[in-house]
This record gives C-alpha cells, sequence and structure tokens, in this order.
C-alpha cells in the first residue's frame, strides 16, 4: 500500500486535522484516537479513526504487510521490513511520541542466563 508523502505532509499543516486514511492503531495505549507526530520545532496531534485495533506491535506489522492500512509502530518492530522494501516510510522527517516498554520476568534466583542476556540485549537496543 503507498501513500503520497506530499497528501499526508499537507495534512500536517494544519493541526488537528483527521487524517482519513485505513489506520491501524495499538488498543493499549490511553488515547487510540490521535497519533502525536514531533519535527524539529512543531508537534502535531493527527486525529484518527483506527480501521482495525491490534493489542501486539507484531499484530500491527502484520496489518500493514497486508495492505490493510497506515501504522504508527515502533522503529524495532519495522526497520527490517523498511529497509528490504516490504513497508514505505511515509513521514521520515517526523517521531512518534515515547510510550514506556516494560519487560517482565518470574522472579527466580538466580536469573537464568538467557534471560538475562535477553534483557541486556533489549536495553542496548533501545
Amino acid at each position: 500500500m503507498r501513500y503520497n508523502p506530499k497528501l499526508l505532509c499537507k495534512l500536517m499543516q494544519t493541526k488537528g486535522h483527521k487524517i482519513k486514511h485505513n489506520c491501524i492503531s495499538f488498543s493499549q495505549w490511553r488515547s487510540n484516537k490521535y497519533w502525536t507526530l514531533k519535527n524539529a520545532n512543531e508537534t502535531h496531534q493527527l486525529e484518527i479513526t483506527p480501521t482495525l485495533l491490534c493489542n501486539t506491535g507484531e499484530s500491527i506489522r502484520q496489518a500493514a504487510l497486508s495492505g490493510a492500512g497506515i501504522v504508527l509502530n515502533s522503529e524495532v518492530m519495522l526497520d527490517r521490513d523498511i529497509q528490504t522494501g516490504r513497508l514505505i516510510q511515509i513521514l521520515p522527517n517526523f517521531t512518534i511520541a515515547s510510550h514506556t516498554m516494560h519487560i517482565l520476568r518470574c522472579q527466580t534466583t538466580p536469573v537464568p542466563p538467557v534471560i538475562d542476556m535477553f534483557i541486556k540485549h533489549v536495553l542496548k537496543a533501545v
């Protein structure tokens, strides 16, 4: 699915403008009615009406790959697909508002080495 970046940039010029494309959003965000995007000097809050709500980053990724619409997801989840051309980054000069990431594990002593390595890897990657 391809969208015209010039059209979306034009939408960004009006604060509070509503995106009328199929949008896929994360159901766990406190507000899945708005996407907050930032560039060097401005913050834009775009109103969306999600056509699909997903509860995992992977399900958002799969929906994007199937052509279901525009997604707002982390670089960690989409970078490989963008690099290989399976997905197209439509607003490369904008960043998204940060969201907290949690790592949960069972309380065991000592921490199994594979879990410890995974946690260190995730912390290094983000």
